[in-house]
């Protein structure tokens, strides 16, 4: 009986484990940092495409931008974002944008 119990609570505690990764994997990425943005960027009309609308802030991008959670994808914002920022001699590290 005592291995049987132990048995039963290996495999709850390797679920759990489990469950936390998938979790964690799944996740959406950190939250921005206020005003991350505008650290770098004084003017937004400079960088964003001439058809684009007038943003003020990056809460502005995310009202148009913000990924769908039950897709676990990334929007083309999110991967342009990333990509212009992790890329060459301008290289980032996350907690520059992200809070953890």
């Amino acid at each position: 009986m005592l291995v049987r119990q132990k048995k039963f609570m290996f495999i709850r505690v390797i679920m759990l484990i489990c469950l936390l990764l998938g979790n964690v994997v799944l996740a959406a990425e950190p939250p921005l940092k206020e005003n991350a943005c505008c650290a770098c960027h004084k003017d937004y009309s400079k960088i964003m495409p001439k058809k684009h609308p007038e943003v003020g802030s990056v809460k502005a991008c995310l009202s148009c931008h913000t990924p769908d959670p039950a897709d676990h994808e990334p929007t083309n914002f999110s991967t342009e974002i990333h990509k212009v920022h992790k890329a060459g001699k301008n290289e980032l590290k996350c907690a520059v944008c992200h809070s953890f």
